[in-house]
């Protein structure tokens, strides 16, 4: 039998390959410690950025919901003014259907039907009921019309208000324009408090 001679192992940089195996499993083992070591950090890092973005959403939403609170009690409080130009309006017309046969005014002493608050009811209507904008401009127009009408009666002389003259027409149409005015206004004001 032969005597088996021994072969050299096989070397690189005078390490075997076992050597180099095991180096390789070092490193493998090196590389996957500073893998988890890096995803621990950026896992913490987005926790805490995670953290952070709740507590930013969580003070958006409270200012959300304070603005919410302010936007609703701004429109109720323009609803409630303009509520309260309806209502005025209102009760001059009733004021002055009244009172229109017996008062006498001079030129510079008019009769104003449409307030100056009026701008508050009519932007109220614009934004918030806009389908009664309609409404609101031949309210506007009736109220206009009415007021020239109460202004020409109560400029006539009481002489010259006999039943039977031209003063009578004047009055059926001032008595007529209220009215309308009036109904207008009332389905506004329905509208606006429902």
């Amino acid at each position: 039998m032969l005597d088996p001679t021994p072969i050299p192992p096989d070397k690189f940089w005078n390490l075997t390959g076992t050597a180099w195996t095991a180096i390789s499993s070092l490193v493998a083992a090196a590389s996957v410690l500073v893998l988890i070591a890096f995803n621990w950090r950026f896992l913490r890092s987005a926790h805490e950025q995670g953290n952070a973005a709740r507590e930013q959403a969580e003070i958006a939403k409270t200012s959300l919901e304070t603005l919410q609170k302010q936007i609703l009690e701004e429109q109720q409080l323009q609803r409630h003014a303009a509520l309260a130009v309806i209502q005025n309006i209102s009760t001059q017309i009733e004021f002055w259907r009244g009172h229109s046969k017996m008062e006498f005014r001079s030129t510079e002493n008019r009769v104003c039907l449409l307030p100056e608050d009026w701008n508050a009811l009519a932007s109220y209507v614009s934004r918030h009921v806009p389908n009664l904008v309609g409404k609101t401009k031949v309210a506007s127009w009736d109220l206009r019309e009415a007021e020239n009408h109460l202004n020409h009666v109560l400029r006539t002389p009481f002489g010259h208000r006999a039943p039977n003259s031209s003063f009578q027409v004047i009055m059926d149409s001032l008595l007529q324009r209220l009215d309308q005015a009036r109904a207008t206004f009332d389905i506004l004001e329905r509208e606006l408090l429902s």
